[in-house]
């Protein structure tokens, strides 16, 4: 097995490893560092890099400082190499499940904002020996909206209720990344319906939205919980489409539950 290079910073470490021809980078807690341990793995949207996930990883660790957490980034998206992008959600689900068996972190308990709910879902369905359970944070994508025009006033309106700090991250994100990931990113979000692939998730699904999200609706949350065997929904106060960004504490608090729930039942 062949992990990469690490390189410490601050309260996290930094990794880059080897898989499928890809340098992918991920952040995370020291001690996801040591092998064959299940590991929280936060899976980023459409545009954005690992950083509005370290409020979250800091909370987890808070939480508890033994639990492995891992912010994973696609190619041409932060640190990770450029070139040979996944064009559709099934194939970042197989170069997620290439990275989970290469650093021995299955099973995992996969959280996913925005497209990388998707990227998790697609996982689930495809590799079920990988995945322990999923939090699904601002699931997209409203099936009502279905198009980058409607995507991208849901995004404006979106800008209007996030946090100022997840606007910062937002913004100079864009020059982070490779534009030509990022468009393909966002198409293959909206070529992807995940209301038709969560009826076949048999691991344990946490949907959560924000109340002022306006990507995801509440009436698209309950169609997605309808739809979805083994699925509970949250709705964090105050919070948008980042809500984990906003309330690090509740989210990390639900996946704490889970964690706890899995330990007693399994």
């Amino acid at each position: 097995m062949s992990r990469g290079t690490t390189h410490r910073r601050g309260w996290t470490l930094r990794r880059w490893t080897q898989v499928a021809g890809h340098h992918l980078h991920s952040v995370e807690t020291p001690v996801a560092a040591e092998s064959g341990r299940a590991t929280v793995v936060l899976l980023h949207g459409a545009v954005v890099t690992h950083r509005y996930f370290l409020p979250l990883v800091q909370a987890l660790a808070t939480r508890d400082p033994t639990l492995p957490v891992a912010a994973l980034e696609l190619p041409g998206i932060g640190a990770s190499s450029r070139g040979r992008e996944p064009r559709d959600i099934a194939g970042q689900a197989e170069l997620v499940a290439a990275w989970l068996r290469e650093t021995d972190r299955a099973p995992a308990m996969l959280v996913g904002s925005s497209m990388g709910a998707q990227t998790a879902v697609e996982v689930a369905v495809r590799e079920p020996t990988l995945v322990e359970s999923l939090v699904l944070i601002g699931p997209t994508v409203d099936a009502s909206a279905r198009t980058l025009f409607g995507q991208f006033g849901k995004l404006l309106v979106d800008g209007t209720v996030e946090s100022p700090a997840q606007l910062v991250i937002t913004s100079t994100d864009l020059f982070r990344s490779n534009p030509r990931a990022m468009a393909r990113y966002l198409r293959a979000s909206l070529e992807h319906r995940i209301e038709e692939r969560l009826a076949a998730v048999a691991a344990p699904v946490l949907l959560i939205r924000g109340e002022f999200d306006p990507l995801v609706p509440r009436r698209w949350l309950r169609r997605l919980h309808r739809v979805t065997p083994n699925s509970e929904t949250m709705e964090l106060p105050g919070a948008a489409h980042c809500a984990h960004e906003r309330r690090p504490d509740e989210v990390a608090q639900a996946i704490d539950r889970m964690r706890s729930h899995r330990r007693s039942t399994g």
